[in-house]
């Protein structure tokens, strides 16, 4: 009679184990590797970097002082030949002032050509030069707008109201609210100088959708800029903001604008 068959799966397990041990450790040991390896390249990297930010430092920063070097003489060049031009400056014993003049517009046309995106003549000065009474150099800049007096002496209700129909059209875009608002203060205020009520004309004109109808709207702001010479809120000309909002909603074909004299094309 045969022997029985002794059950043989634990002794596959461990070989199996046994099989695996080794191949779980290699990939350990390989990971590990690896790690250590992308530490090694990164602190090797931060290295080289350190190395190298040293001497380009100090290569930027001589070649920023160079730059600042000959802006500031290219300036001063400038100046002097404004100063001499207008008599602020007076070339010495044994200078000729055209000479001089040639001289330090050459510096300064030479710093120009390679700096083209900075023009010396719009830069503010250090000196100012007089010319015959007049001022010569620097040019006049003019300020930047002002809150107009209308707004600045709003009494306390219209003040109010203002206020409340630039939040319902800032904050919610709500055009019935802001009209709700602004109608009644148009129809309550009918003279043609009076600046409150060309600003909420011209506010009831922007809260209209350009999309549905714009070619009446492109008519009325074309009016409205010829009409009158105040000033919004902001301090910027109404006629200004109609102008660009007229150009922005004009057909094709529609010729052009004149506001005060100038042309400007719709």
């Amino acid at each position: 009679m045969p022997a029985p068959r002794t059950n043989r799966k634990p002794t596959f397990f461990w070989q199996a184990a046994l099989i695996l041990l080794p191949v779980v450790a290699l990939a350990a040991i390989g990971f590990f590797s690896l790690r250590q390896d992308k530490l090694l390249a990164e602190q090797e990297a931060r290295e080289r970097a350190a190395a190298m930010a040293g001497p380009l430092a100090r290569e930027l920063g001589l070649r920023l002082k160079m730059e600042v070097d000959e802006f500031a003489e290219a300036s001063r060049r400038h100046e002097e030949a404004n100063g001499l031009i207008a008599g602020t400056l007076r070339a010495g014993p044994e200078q000729d002032a055209t000479e001089e003049i040639r001289k330090s517009e050459a510096v300064a046309t030479l710093w120009q050509q390679g700096h083209p995106a900075i023009q010396l003549r719009d830069l503010p000065q250090t000196r100012c030069f007089v010319l015959g009474g007049r001022l010569f150099k620097p040019r006049n800049y003019d300020p930047a707008p002002q809150p107009p007096d209308w707004y600045i002496h709003l009494n306390g209700p219209m003040m109010e109201q203002w206020n409340a129909a630039e939040t319902a059209w800032n904050q919610r875009r709500d055009p019935a609210a802001v009209r709700a608002i602004l109608e009644p203060l148009l129809q309550g205020r009918q003279r043609s100088d009076d600046p409150l009520r060309n600003n909420v004309e011209l506010k009831l004109l922007l809260i209209e959708p350009g999309d549905s109808a714009g070619e009446r709207l492109f008519g009325a702001f074309r009016d409205l800029m010829r009409k009158y010479d105040d000033s919004t809120e902001s301090g910027l000309p109404i006629s200004a903001i109609a102008c660009h909002e007229a150009i922005r909603l004009a057909p094709s074909g529609q010729g052009q604008c004149f506001v005060r004299g100038k042309l400007v094309m719709c």
